[in-house]
């Protein structure tokens, strides 16, 4: 039976923030609370800056300022921070780099061979046409790439509205397309000639391969193979190390299958690096700082989470319960929608083990609401009344 929970005093709580969309049950959430991945060096708790700067000059030479070429898989578990550190390359380059072409594309948003193809070609165009001062110097590169994808997806659409008169060189080929005359061999050297005479780094940034379904994992795998060696462009792909090998591995007997699969991502990704390892004091760390970053919206007590009961909690969801970044945004976001409708009604750090719980151990939390005698001392439910 639902627990009813007394609303507290008008003026106890905060009124929705007017335009913010990170709102819950008409409270309003941070959008530094969300589960998001961090965009900006500002938000990096975790101190990942350095191994962000030593990963472009890796994927860019800072001698030459062009791209160098590699193909480098970030691998980490599902909520470990591949996508923030996506996110801070991609800032880290571009500003580097001013001219460099940093092209994001997220696979599992598409579904489908043709569609795949088709997407990673219109992100690469729409990339370069977006910087004016390129895009007509690149118009030809853009009209063989289109043909080049055709090629890869015969079925594809590569048309996107709204791209401007920017690639029409390149949309022109539309209606000879496949004059068959050019071979896929001949486009890709073709491809590859010209994208030696451009002076601009290229760097296409994959997120989230691990997401996708087995046969879109391969796909993606076999368009950056068809690509990978092309003068100019540097990769980075994030991915659960095991999950894709699995995925590559496929008609492998099961006790085979991960090692094909290894043996086939060895082939596309030259350098395999996995993400810095996040030990429990940084942890500790990021969890406090959340906390106490919530304190005046919140109510904290002054000094709050600094206590020597909290502080034990920390230590325990940090040691056993809350192992990635994903956890702890997931965690904090329950917390601040919880912290904000029950007030001053509950003890904070109870509330904290609780919201734990629910992020965690939500079979946990169902147990005690469908039977809290059992598990709960001098519990409180409608079997009392």
């Amino acid at each position: 039976m639902e627990a009813h929970v007394q609303q507290p005093p008008a003026g106890d709580t905060q009124p929705p923030i007017q335009g913010d969309d990170h709102s819950s049950f008409g409270l309003p959430v941070a959008p530094n609370r969300v589960e998001k991945p961090i965009c900006s060096d500002a938000d990096d708790t975790l101190e990942r800056g350095a191994f962000v700067n030593r990963l472009s000059n890796a994927l860019v030479d800072p001698r030459t300022c062009r791209a160098t070429g590699v193909v480098i898989g970030i691998t980490g578990a599902w909520g470990s921070g591949k996508s923030s550190i996506l996110n801070l390359l991609s800032e880290r380059i571009k500003a580097a780099h001013s001219d460099a072409i940093v092209v994001r594309f997220d696979p599992w948003l598409v579904s489908g061979r043709n569609d795949l193809v088709a997407e990673f070609m219109n992100e690469l165009i729409t990339t370069i046409a977006a910087k004016p001062d390129l895009a007509k110097s690149l118009r030809t590169l853009t009209s063989t790439i289109t043909k080049y994808g055709r090629h890869l997806a015969p079925a594809a659409n590569f048309v996107k509205p709204g791209l401007g008169a920017a690639l029409a060189g390149g949309f022109d080929a539309l209606s000879s397309w496949l004059s068959r005359n050019e071979s896929l061999g001949a486009l890709r050297a073709k491809l590859m000639k010209e994208l030696q005479k451009i002076a601009v780094p290229i760097v296409i940034l994959i997120d989230e391969l691990d997401r996708v379904e087995d046969h879109e994992v391969r796909t993606v795998a076999q368009l950056v193979r068809s690509v990978a060696d092309f003068p100019g462009i540097s990769y980075v792909l994030a991915y659960d190390a095991k999950r894709v090998m699995q995925a590559l591995g496929e008609g492998a007997s099961e006790e085979a299958r991960e090692e094909r699969g290894r043996a086939y991502l060895e082939k596309i990704v030259q350098l395999q690096l996995p993400l810095p390892l996040t030990f429990v004091d940084e942890l500790s760390r990021m969890l406090s700082a959340e906390i106490a970053a919530l304190g005046s919206e919140l109510g904290l007590p002054e000094g709050f989470p600094g206590g020597e009961r909290c502080q034990a909690l920390i230590k325990i969801l940090t040691l056993h319960v809350l192992q990635t970044p994903r956890d702890i945004k997931r965690f904090i976001g329950t917390f601040h929608v919880l912290g904000g409708m029950l007030a001053n009604e509950v003890d904070q750090v109870d509330l904290l083990a609780y919201c734990a719980l629910l992020v965690k151990a939500p079979a946990t939390v169902a147990n005690i609401r469908d039977d809290p005698h059992a598990l709960v001392q001098d519990a409180f439910s409608e079997k009392d009344i």
